[in-house]
């Protein structure tokens, strides 16, 4: 009876070795799936990181658009002593686009209001050409709006230059006054600017008439 009972106990704890190592074998098993599942989460994770959206976009590059600045001007800035009759002259460090030169957007004025001029362009220059002569120490200035260069360059303000006429009297550049027929009675006359007028009367032979030049 005792080998019996000593049988059954080798046999009872070969039978809970058994059950105890199966039971760490499932514990290793599962373990490892868990462990590979864990790994596998993140490396999805890692991979939609890296990949990124596929409707991004890169940051635009800097813009390489210069500045449009201004080399020379005729008369010069802040000039006191400037000659009234013109024209005058703006040099800028690169070519104009023409398209954003006119008289409207080119403005020349004095204390009371703009004063008209002819503008005009020639690659990196710009004429103001007076239809008379400014006023006698005077302060002018010049604003450009919305001038750009051929390449879209613009300027950091409106302002290109001021200055102010001289106090000087001055003739201008003398002027051929074409007469036909008989002339008579010449005078002479002065605005409030200081342009002379001329005026005579002159006969064709039939008709007599009054003619002014200035």
């Amino acid at each position: 009876m005792s080998s019996q009972h000593g049988w059954y106990n080798k046999n009872q704890a070969r039978t809970n070795k058994a059950v105890r190592y199966g039971s760490v074998m499932r514990k290793s098993k599962t373990a490892v799936r868990k462990a590979h599942f864990l790994l596998a989460s993140m490396t999805s994770v890692v991979i939609a990181g890296c990949g990124g959206s596929s409707g991004s976009q890169e940051p635009a590059p800097p813009s390489t658009v210069g500045q449009l600045k201004v080399s020379t001007t005729t008369p010069g800035d802040a000039s006191n002593s400037a000659n009234r009759n013109g024209p005058i002259e703006v040099v800028f460090d690169r070519e104009l686009n023409p398209s954003t030169v006119s008289s409207e957007k080119i403005v020349l004025q004095n204390p009371i209001g703009s004063i008209p001029a002819n503008v005009t362009v020639a690659g990196n220059k710009l004429t103001l050409t007076l239809p008379q002569r400014l006023a006698r120490g005077t302060t002018y200035s010049i604003d450009a709006v919305s001038l750009q260069g051929k390449s879209g360059e613009t300027l950091s303000g409106t302002r290109l230059l001021s200055f102010t006429t001289t106090t000087e009297r001055e003739w201008s550049k003398p002027i051929k006054v074409d007469v036909s027929g008989s002339s008579s009675k010449p005078h002479i006359s002065v605005d409030s600017n200081g342009n002379a007028i001329a005026a005579w009367r002159q006969n064709d032979g039939t008709t007599g008439a009054i003619h002014y030049a200035r």
